[in-house]
Protein backbone atom coordinates (compact mmCIF):
# COMPACT_ATOMS: atom_id res chain seq x y z
CA UNK A 1 0.00 0.00 0.00
CA UNK A 2 2.79 2.39 0.92
CA UNK A 3 4.61 1.63 -2.32
CA UNK A 4 1.49 2.45 -4.34
CA UNK A 5 1.04 5.77 -2.53
CA UNK A 6 4.72 6.56 -2.90
CA UNK A 7 4.58 5.76 -6.60
CA UNK A 8 1.58 8.07 -7.07
CA UNK A 9 3.36 10.91 -5.34
CA UNK A 10 6.44 10.43 -7.47
CA UNK A 11 4.33 10.48 -10.61
CA UNK A 12 2.61 13.68 -9.53
CA UNK A 13 5.97 15.29 -8.80
CA UNK A 14 7.23 14.15 -12.19
CA UNK A 15 4.21 15.65 -13.95
CA UNK A 16 4.74 18.93 -12.12
CA UNK A 17 8.44 18.91 -12.97
CA UNK A 18 7.83 18.48 -16.70
CA UNK A 19 4.95 20.97 -16.83
CA UNK A 20 5.43 24.16 -18.92
CA UNK A 21 4.92 26.29 -15.81
CA UNK A 22 7.74 24.58 -13.94
CA UNK A 23 10.05 24.80 -16.94
CA UNK A 24 9.34 28.50 -17.28
CA UNK A 25 9.91 29.04 -13.55
CA UNK A 26 13.21 27.16 -13.64
CA UNK A 27 14.28 29.11 -16.71
CA UNK A 28 13.55 32.42 -15.01
CA UNK A 29 15.35 31.28 -11.86
CA UNK A 30 18.39 30.27 -13.92
CA UNK A 31 18.42 33.59 -15.78
CA UNK A 32 18.10 35.58 -12.57
CA UNK A 33 20.82 33.52 -10.89
CA UNK A 34 23.14 34.00 -13.86
CA UNK A 35 22.39 37.73 -13.93
CA UNK A 36 23.05 38.03 -10.18
CA UNK A 37 26.29 36.04 -10.30
CA UNK A 38 27.57 37.96 -13.32
CA UNK A 39 26.90 41.32 -11.70
CA UNK A 40 28.14 40.15 -8.31
CA UNK A 41 31.40 38.55 -9.35
CA UNK A 42 32.18 39.78 -12.86
CA UNK A 43 30.23 42.86 -13.89
CA UNK A 44 29.88 44.71 -10.61
CA UNK A 45 33.33 43.92 -9.31
CA UNK A 46 34.98 46.40 -11.70
CA UNK A 47 32.26 49.06 -11.68
CA UNK A 48 32.19 51.85 -9.09
CA UNK A 49 30.41 50.93 -5.84
CA UNK A 50 26.71 51.52 -5.49
CA UNK A 51 23.35 50.08 -4.50
CA UNK A 52 21.82 47.01 -6.08
CA UNK A 53 18.37 46.91 -7.55
CA UNK A 54 15.94 44.63 -9.29
CA UNK A 55 16.97 42.93 -12.55
CA UNK A 56 16.72 45.40 -15.49
CA UNK A 57 14.49 47.77 -13.49
CA UNK A 58 17.45 48.71 -11.35
CA UNK A 59 17.66 50.98 -8.32
CA UNK A 60 14.25 52.65 -8.21
CA UNK A 61 14.77 55.20 -5.36
CA UNK A 62 16.79 57.32 -7.79
CA UNK A 63 13.99 57.31 -10.35
CA UNK A 64 11.69 60.02 -9.11
CA UNK A 65 11.22 63.44 -7.63
CA UNK A 66 13.64 62.78 -4.74
CA UNK A 67 16.54 61.83 -7.03
CA UNK A 68 18.90 64.55 -5.81
CA UNK A 69 18.27 63.69 -2.16
CA UNK A 70 18.93 60.04 -2.93
CA UNK A 71 22.14 60.86 -4.82
CA UNK A 72 23.33 62.87 -1.82
CA UNK A 73 22.75 59.82 0.40
CA UNK A 74 24.59 57.55 -2.04
CA UNK A 75 27.48 60.02 -2.14
CA UNK A 76 27.85 59.79 1.64
CA UNK A 77 27.57 56.01 1.60
CA UNK A 78 29.72 55.07 -1.40
CA UNK A 79 32.03 58.00 -2.08
CA UNK A 80 33.00 60.22 -5.00
CA UNK A 81 32.14 57.73 -7.77
CA UNK A 82 28.85 55.83 -7.55
CA UNK A 83 27.14 53.50 -10.01
CA UNK A 84 23.74 51.85 -10.25
CA UNK A 85 21.37 50.43 -12.84
CA UNK A 86 18.18 52.11 -14.04
CA UNK A 87 15.89 50.46 -16.62
CA UNK A 88 18.81 48.58 -18.13
CA UNK A 89 21.11 51.63 -18.21
CA UNK A 90 24.34 51.89 -16.25
CA UNK A 91 24.43 55.24 -14.40
CA UNK A 92 27.74 56.56 -13.06
CA UNK A 93 27.62 59.64 -10.82
CA UNK A 94 30.76 61.72 -10.27
CA UNK A 95 30.59 63.65 -7.00
CA UNK A 96 33.93 65.47 -6.80
CA UNK A 97 35.83 68.04 -8.84
CA UNK A 98 38.69 65.57 -9.31
CA UNK A 99 36.41 62.86 -10.68
CA UNK A 100 34.64 65.27 -13.04
CA UNK A 101 37.92 66.73 -14.25
CA UNK A 102 39.32 63.26 -14.97
CA UNK A 103 36.26 62.38 -17.04
CA UNK A 104 35.71 65.72 -18.79
CA UNK A 105 39.30 66.82 -19.37
CA UNK A 106 41.65 63.84 -19.25
CA UNK A 107 39.14 61.62 -21.09
CA UNK A 108 37.47 64.41 -23.08
CA UNK A 109 37.43 62.44 -26.35
CA UNK A 110 35.76 59.49 -24.64
CA UNK A 111 32.90 61.54 -23.19
CA UNK A 112 29.98 62.81 -25.27
CA UNK A 113 26.40 63.98 -24.83
CA UNK A 114 23.82 61.46 -23.65
CA UNK A 115 20.54 61.52 -25.59
CA UNK A 116 17.65 61.55 -23.14
CA UNK A 117 14.48 59.79 -24.27
CA UNK A 118 11.91 62.52 -23.57
CA UNK A 119 14.18 65.25 -24.92
CA UNK A 120 14.64 63.22 -28.11
CA UNK A 121 10.86 62.75 -28.35
CA UNK A 122 10.41 66.52 -28.19
CA UNK A 123 13.39 67.60 -30.34
CA UNK A 124 12.84 64.94 -33.03
CA UNK A 125 16.56 64.63 -33.71
CA UNK A 126 17.28 68.35 -34.13
CA UNK A 127 19.54 70.66 -32.18
CA UNK A 128 22.76 70.58 -30.20
CA UNK A 129 22.10 70.03 -26.51
CA UNK A 130 20.66 66.49 -26.61
CA UNK A 131 22.82 64.75 -29.20
CA UNK A 132 26.30 63.39 -29.82
CA UNK A 133 25.86 62.95 -33.57
CA UNK A 134 28.25 64.42 -36.16
CA UNK A 135 25.53 66.93 -37.09
CA UNK A 136 25.11 68.10 -33.49
CA UNK A 137 28.87 68.45 -33.08
CA UNK A 138 29.10 70.47 -36.32
CA UNK A 139 26.31 72.77 -35.12
CA UNK A 140 28.07 73.19 -31.78
CA UNK A 141 31.32 74.18 -33.49
CA UNK A 142 29.37 76.57 -35.71
CA UNK A 143 27.77 78.14 -32.63
CA UNK A 144 31.19 78.86 -31.15
CA UNK A 145 32.32 80.29 -34.47
CA UNK A 146 29.28 82.49 -35.03
CA UNK A 147 28.88 83.61 -31.42
CA UNK A 148 32.44 84.49 -30.53
CA UNK A 149 33.38 85.54 -34.05
CA UNK A 150 30.65 88.15 -34.02
CA UNK A 151 32.12 91.64 -33.82
CA UNK A 152 29.51 92.94 -31.38
CA UNK A 153 30.13 90.03 -28.99
CA UNK A 154 33.89 90.55 -29.19
CA UNK A 155 33.44 94.25 -28.39
CA UNK A 156 31.20 93.45 -25.43
CA UNK A 157 33.48 90.75 -23.99
CA UNK A 158 36.54 92.99 -24.30
CA UNK A 159 34.77 96.10 -22.96
CA UNK A 160 35.41 98.08 -26.13
CA UNK A 161 33.35 101.25 -26.02
CA UNK A 162 32.33 101.16 -29.67
CA UNK A 163 28.65 101.86 -29.06
CA UNK A 164 27.56 98.66 -30.80
CA UNK A 165 23.88 97.68 -30.68
CA UNK A 166 24.43 94.65 -28.44
CA UNK A 167 26.33 96.59 -25.77
CA UNK A 168 23.81 99.42 -26.00
CA UNK A 169 20.92 96.98 -25.53
CA UNK A 170 22.59 95.34 -22.52
CA UNK A 171 23.20 98.70 -20.84
CA UNK A 172 19.67 99.81 -21.66
CA UNK A 173 18.07 96.66 -20.22
CA UNK A 174 20.21 96.79 -17.07
CA UNK A 175 19.26 100.45 -16.68
CA UNK A 176 15.58 99.58 -17.09
CA UNK A 177 15.91 96.85 -14.44
CA UNK A 178 17.56 99.24 -11.98
CA UNK A 179 14.88 101.87 -12.60
CA UNK A 180 12.11 99.33 -11.99
CA UNK A 181 13.73 98.21 -8.73
CA UNK A 182 14.23 101.81 -7.65
CA UNK A 183 10.57 102.60 -8.29
CA UNK A 184 9.56 99.95 -5.75
CA UNK A 185 10.79 102.43 -3.10
CA UNK A 186 11.80 99.73 -0.68
CA UNK A 187 8.62 97.68 -0.91
CA UNK A 188 8.95 93.91 -1.44
CA UNK A 189 9.11 92.86 -5.10
CA UNK A 190 9.00 89.48 -6.84
CA UNK A 191 12.28 89.52 -8.78
CA UNK A 192 12.05 86.38 -10.92
CA UNK A 193 9.79 87.93 -13.62
CA UNK A 194 12.02 91.03 -13.80
CA UNK A 195 15.14 88.92 -14.27
CA UNK A 196 13.41 86.86 -16.94
CA UNK A 197 12.38 89.93 -18.93
CA UNK A 198 15.89 91.38 -18.73
CA UNK A 199 17.63 88.18 -19.83
CA UNK A 200 15.09 87.48 -22.60
CA UNK A 201 15.40 90.91 -24.24
CA UNK A 202 19.19 90.75 -24.20
CA UNK A 203 19.21 87.26 -25.70
CA UNK A 204 16.70 88.39 -28.32
CA UNK A 205 19.08 91.10 -29.50
CA UNK A 206 21.88 88.53 -29.72
CA UNK A 207 19.85 85.85 -31.54
CA UNK A 208 17.50 87.93 -33.72
CA UNK A 209 19.60 91.09 -33.98
CA UNK A 210 16.63 93.34 -33.23
CA UNK A 211 14.58 94.75 -30.38
CA UNK A 212 12.02 92.32 -28.96
CA UNK A 213 8.55 93.76 -29.55
CA UNK A 214 6.68 91.01 -27.74
CA UNK A 215 4.43 91.98 -24.83
CA UNK A 216 5.91 91.48 -21.37
CA UNK A 217 3.02 89.15 -20.50
CA UNK A 218 3.80 86.89 -23.46
CA UNK A 219 7.50 86.79 -22.59
CA UNK A 220 6.71 85.88 -18.98
CA UNK A 221 4.32 83.17 -20.22
CA UNK A 222 6.97 81.65 -22.50
CA UNK A 223 9.61 81.62 -19.81
CA UNK A 224 7.23 80.12 -17.27
CA UNK A 225 6.58 77.23 -19.68
CA UNK A 226 10.30 76.73 -20.26
CA UNK A 227 11.09 76.96 -16.56
CA UNK A 228 8.32 74.52 -15.61
CA UNK A 229 9.60 71.94 -18.09
CA UNK A 230 13.21 72.34 -16.98
CA UNK A 231 12.28 72.00 -13.31
CA UNK A 232 10.20 68.86 -13.94
CA UNK A 233 12.00 67.05 -16.76
CA UNK A 234 14.83 65.53 -14.73
CA UNK A 235 17.57 63.23 -15.97
CA UNK A 236 16.46 60.44 -13.64
CA UNK A 237 12.77 60.46 -14.47
CA UNK A 238 11.50 57.03 -15.50
CA UNK A 239 10.43 58.45 -18.86
CA UNK A 240 13.96 59.74 -19.58
CA UNK A 241 15.46 56.28 -19.01
CA UNK A 242 13.00 54.36 -21.19
CA UNK A 243 14.44 52.64 -24.27
CA UNK A 244 13.97 54.91 -27.28
CA UNK A 245 12.55 52.02 -29.29
CA UNK A 246 9.39 52.36 -27.19
CA UNK A 247 8.70 55.93 -28.33
CA UNK A 248 6.49 54.79 -31.21
CA UNK A 249 4.31 53.06 -28.60
CA UNK A 250 4.27 56.25 -26.51
CA UNK A 251 3.16 58.21 -29.59
CA UNK A 252 0.22 55.87 -30.15
CA UNK A 253 -0.91 55.40 -26.55
CA UNK A 254 -1.87 58.74 -25.02
CA UNK A 255 -2.53 57.15 -21.63
CA UNK A 256 1.19 56.33 -21.34
CA UNK A 257 2.01 59.98 -22.02
CA UNK A 258 -0.39 61.05 -19.27
CA UNK A 259 0.92 58.42 -16.85
CA UNK A 260 4.53 59.57 -17.32
CA UNK A 261 3.68 63.27 -17.41
CA UNK A 262 4.99 63.57 -20.96
CA UNK A 263 1.76 65.12 -22.24
CA UNK A 264 2.25 68.23 -20.07
CA UNK A 265 5.88 68.56 -21.12
CA UNK A 266 4.89 68.30 -24.79
CA UNK A 267 2.06 70.84 -24.41
CA UNK A 268 4.38 73.42 -22.86
CA UNK A 269 7.12 72.76 -25.40
CA UNK A 270 4.71 73.05 -28.35
CA UNK A 271 3.24 76.30 -27.04
CA UNK A 272 6.71 77.87 -26.82
CA UNK A 273 7.72 76.58 -30.25
CA UNK A 274 4.56 77.99 -31.85
CA UNK A 275 5.36 81.48 -30.57
CA UNK A 276 9.04 81.28 -31.54
CA UNK A 277 8.19 79.94 -35.00
CA UNK A 278 5.77 82.84 -35.45
CA UNK A 279 8.57 85.27 -34.64
CA UNK A 280 10.95 83.36 -36.93
CA UNK A 281 8.49 83.72 -39.81
CA UNK A 282 8.19 87.45 -39.17
CA UNK A 283 11.96 87.85 -39.08
CA UNK A 284 12.39 85.72 -42.19
CA UNK A 285 9.96 87.87 -44.14
CA UNK A 286 11.94 91.00 -43.33
CA UNK A 287 15.29 89.13 -43.60
CA UNK A 288 17.35 88.26 -40.55
CA UNK A 289 19.43 91.16 -39.32
CA UNK A 290 23.08 90.96 -40.46
CA UNK A 291 25.25 90.06 -37.50
CA UNK A 292 22.51 88.20 -35.65
CA UNK A 293 23.12 84.56 -34.81
CA UNK A 294 20.17 83.51 -36.97
CA UNK A 295 21.58 85.38 -39.96
CA UNK A 296 25.01 83.82 -39.52
CA UNK A 297 23.59 80.31 -39.20
CA UNK A 298 21.34 80.78 -42.22
CA UNK A 299 24.17 82.11 -44.39
CA UNK A 300 26.58 79.32 -43.38
CA UNK A 301 26.85 77.39 -46.65
CA UNK A 302 28.69 74.49 -45.03
CA UNK A 303 25.87 73.86 -42.57
CA UNK A 304 22.85 74.37 -44.86
CA UNK A 305 20.47 74.70 -41.92
CA UNK A 306 16.86 73.82 -42.74
CA UNK A 307 13.89 75.72 -41.32
CA UNK A 308 12.85 73.03 -38.81
CA UNK A 309 16.41 72.76 -37.56
CA UNK A 310 16.68 76.54 -37.28
CA UNK A 311 13.51 76.52 -35.17
CA UNK A 312 15.03 74.04 -32.73
CA UNK A 313 18.27 76.06 -32.56
CA UNK A 314 16.26 79.19 -31.79
CA UNK A 315 14.48 77.35 -28.99
CA UNK A 316 17.74 76.09 -27.49
CA UNK A 317 19.44 79.49 -27.68
CA UNK A 318 16.54 81.41 -26.17
CA UNK A 319 15.57 78.77 -23.59
CA UNK A 320 19.06 77.89 -22.37
CA UNK A 321 20.31 81.45 -22.52
CA UNK A 322 17.38 82.91 -20.61
CA UNK A 323 16.08 80.37 -18.09
CA UNK A 324 19.35 79.50 -16.35
CA UNK A 325 20.58 83.11 -16.44
CA UNK A 326 17.40 84.50 -14.88
CA UNK A 327 17.43 81.75 -12.24
CA UNK A 328 21.04 82.58 -11.38
CA UNK A 329 20.15 86.26 -11.03
CA UNK A 330 17.25 85.39 -8.73
CA UNK A 331 19.57 83.24 -6.62
CA UNK A 332 22.04 86.15 -6.64
CA UNK A 333 19.44 88.35 -4.94
CA UNK A 334 18.97 85.69 -2.28
CA UNK A 335 22.72 85.44 -1.75
CA UNK A 336 23.16 89.22 -1.57
CA UNK A 337 20.39 89.44 1.02
CA UNK A 338 21.97 86.71 3.15
CA UNK A 339 25.54 87.97 2.78
CA UNK A 340 25.52 91.78 2.59
CA UNK A 341 29.09 92.01 3.89
CA UNK A 342 30.33 90.25 0.72
CA UNK A 343 29.08 93.12 -1.45
CA UNK A 344 30.63 96.16 0.18
CA UNK A 345 33.28 96.28 -2.53
CA UNK A 346 33.35 95.84 -6.31
CA UNK A 347 31.82 92.54 -7.43
CA UNK A 348 34.51 90.19 -8.71
CA UNK A 349 35.14 86.51 -9.38
CA UNK A 350 34.98 85.62 -5.67
CA UNK A 351 31.42 86.86 -5.30
CA UNK A 352 30.29 85.35 -8.60
CA UNK A 353 31.82 81.96 -7.75
CA UNK A 354 30.02 82.02 -4.41
CA UNK A 355 26.72 82.85 -6.10
CA UNK A 356 27.14 79.94 -8.52
CA UNK A 357 28.01 77.58 -5.66
CA UNK A 358 25.04 78.81 -3.67
CA UNK A 359 22.67 78.40 -6.63
CA UNK A 360 23.80 75.26 -8.50
CA UNK A 361 21.08 76.08 -11.01
CA UNK A 362 21.73 72.91 -13.06
CA UNK A 363 22.67 70.52 -10.24
CA UNK A 364 23.60 67.51 -12.40
CA UNK A 365 24.51 69.40 -15.55
CA UNK A 366 23.43 67.85 -18.82
CA UNK A 367 24.06 64.08 -18.87
CA UNK A 368 27.07 62.62 -20.64
CA UNK A 369 27.70 59.24 -22.24
CA UNK A 370 30.86 57.15 -22.30
CA UNK A 371 31.75 56.83 -25.98
CA UNK A 372 34.43 54.33 -24.99
CA UNK A 373 35.24 52.47 -21.81
CA UNK A 374 37.52 54.37 -19.44
CA UNK A 375 38.83 54.50 -15.90
CA UNK A 376 37.83 57.27 -13.48
CA UNK A 377 39.57 57.43 -10.09
CA UNK A 378 40.53 53.80 -10.60
CA UNK A 379 37.00 52.61 -11.38
CA UNK A 380 35.98 51.06 -14.67
CA UNK A 381 33.26 52.89 -16.62
CA UNK A 382 31.90 50.85 -19.55
CA UNK A 383 31.13 52.25 -22.98
CA UNK A 384 27.54 53.38 -23.22
CA UNK A 385 27.22 54.26 -19.54
CA UNK A 386 25.40 57.47 -18.64
CA UNK A 387 27.74 59.78 -16.69
CA UNK A 388 26.31 62.45 -14.42
CA UNK A 389 28.43 65.33 -13.15
CA UNK A 390 27.09 66.14 -9.68
CA UNK A 391 27.87 69.87 -9.80
CA UNK A 392 25.79 70.52 -6.70
CA UNK A 393 27.93 68.12 -4.64
CA UNK A 394 31.09 69.85 -5.90
CA UNK A 395 29.74 73.29 -5.05
CA UNK A 396 28.63 72.23 -1.59
CA UNK A 397 32.08 70.78 -0.94
CA UNK A 398 33.64 74.05 -2.10
CA UNK A 399 31.38 76.05 0.20
CA UNK A 400 32.45 73.81 3.10
CA UNK A 401 36.05 74.16 1.83
CA UNK A 402 36.33 70.40 1.45
CA UNK A 403 37.51 70.88 -2.15
CA UNK A 404 39.94 73.64 -1.23
CA UNK A 405 40.10 77.19 -2.52
CA UNK A 406 42.03 76.20 -5.64
CA UNK A 407 38.98 74.88 -7.50
CA UNK A 408 36.57 77.30 -9.10
CA UNK A 409 32.81 76.93 -9.39
CA UNK A 410 31.70 75.01 -12.48
CA UNK A 411 28.10 76.11 -13.14
CA UNK A 412 28.53 75.60 -16.89
CA UNK A 413 30.26 72.23 -16.47
CA UNK A 414 33.71 71.60 -17.99
CA UNK A 415 35.21 69.65 -20.86
CA UNK A 416 34.26 69.21 -24.49
CA UNK A 417 30.51 69.50 -23.81
CA UNK A 418 30.44 72.44 -21.43
CA UNK A 419 27.98 75.27 -22.07
CA UNK A 420 29.04 77.00 -25.33
CA UNK A 421 27.64 80.33 -24.13
CA UNK A 422 29.49 80.35 -20.81
CA UNK A 423 31.88 83.23 -21.63
CA UNK A 424 29.06 85.52 -22.68
CA UNK A 425 26.82 84.43 -19.80
CA UNK A 426 29.56 84.91 -17.20
CA UNK A 427 30.18 88.50 -18.22
CA UNK A 428 26.49 89.34 -18.53
CA UNK A 429 25.68 87.91 -15.10
CA UNK A 430 28.60 89.74 -13.53
CA UNK A 431 27.55 93.04 -15.13
CA UNK A 432 23.97 92.73 -13.88
CA UNK A 433 24.94 91.64 -10.36
CA UNK A 434 27.51 94.46 -10.19
CA UNK A 435 24.91 97.02 -11.24
CA UNK A 436 22.44 95.81 -8.60
CA UNK A 437 25.11 95.69 -5.89
CA UNK A 438 26.41 99.18 -6.72
CA UNK A 439 22.94 100.73 -6.53
CA UNK A 440 21.10 98.73 -3.86
CA UNK A 441 21.39 96.87 -0.63
CA UNK A 442 19.18 93.79 -0.90
CA UNK A 443 17.08 92.56 1.98
CA UNK A 444 14.68 89.71 2.41
CA UNK A 445 11.25 89.55 3.93
CA UNK A 446 10.56 87.38 6.99
CA UNK A 447 10.80 83.62 6.35
CA UNK A 448 11.76 84.25 2.73
CA UNK A 449 15.31 82.98 2.51
CA UNK A 450 15.73 81.58 5.99
CA UNK A 451 14.00 78.34 5.05
CA UNK A 452 15.49 78.08 1.55
CA UNK A 453 18.99 77.01 2.37
CA UNK A 454 20.83 75.89 5.43
CA UNK A 455 23.47 73.23 5.21
CA UNK A 456 22.47 71.95 8.65
CA UNK A 457 18.75 72.09 7.94
CA UNK A 458 17.38 68.56 7.40
CA UNK A 459 14.55 69.98 5.29
CA UNK A 460 16.69 70.66 2.22
CA UNK A 461 13.87 69.62 -0.11
CA UNK A 462 12.59 73.19 -0.26
CA UNK A 463 15.65 73.93 -2.40
CA UNK A 464 15.87 70.69 -4.32
CA UNK A 465 14.41 70.46 -7.80
CA UNK A 466 13.10 67.26 -9.30
CA UNK A 467 14.16 68.35 -12.78
CA UNK A 468 17.06 69.61 -14.83
CA UNK A 469 17.17 72.98 -13.06
CA UNK A 470 16.57 74.14 -9.53
CA UNK A 471 15.19 77.55 -8.82
CA UNK A 472 14.74 79.32 -5.50
CA UNK A 473 11.38 79.38 -3.82
CA UNK A 474 9.38 82.35 -5.08
CA UNK A 475 10.52 85.15 -2.83
CA UNK A 476 10.02 88.84 -2.29
CA UNK A 477 13.10 91.03 -1.93
CA UNK A 478 13.54 94.60 -0.80
CA UNK A 479 15.90 96.88 -2.73
CA UNK A 480 17.05 99.93 -0.80
CA UNK A 481 19.03 102.57 -2.66
CA UNK A 482 22.49 102.94 -1.19
CA UNK A 483 23.47 106.36 0.07
CA UNK A 484 26.31 107.98 -1.86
Amino acid sequence: MMSVVGGSQMEVLYQVAVSPFCKAFCGLAFCYGSYYLFNRYLGKSSLPPGPRGLPWIGYTPCLGTAALDELASLHKQYGDVVSFKALGNTIVVLNSYQAIQEAAVLNRHKVGRCTLTVNHWLAKGHGISNYDTPRALNLRRALFRHLYGQEEVIDYLTDKNTGCELTRTIKQEIGHLLKTLEETQGTPVLVAPLMRLTAWRIMWRLVFGSTCNMDAEEIIYILQQISSNNMENGVLRISQQLPKCLLHVVDCVKSIQRLLGMDKLAARYDSVCRILNRELDRSDQSAYRPGSLLHRFQKDEKLQVEKEELGRLTFELMAAGTDTSSMTLTWACAYMAENPSHFQEVVGDIQMNNIHRYASVVPLGLPHVARESMTILGYYVPAGATILFNLQAVHEAQMDDREGSATTAIPFSIGSRDCPGSRFANKLLKDIVSAISDRFSVETTDNNIRNQRNADNPDRKSRVSKGLTRGPADGLYIFKVKSD
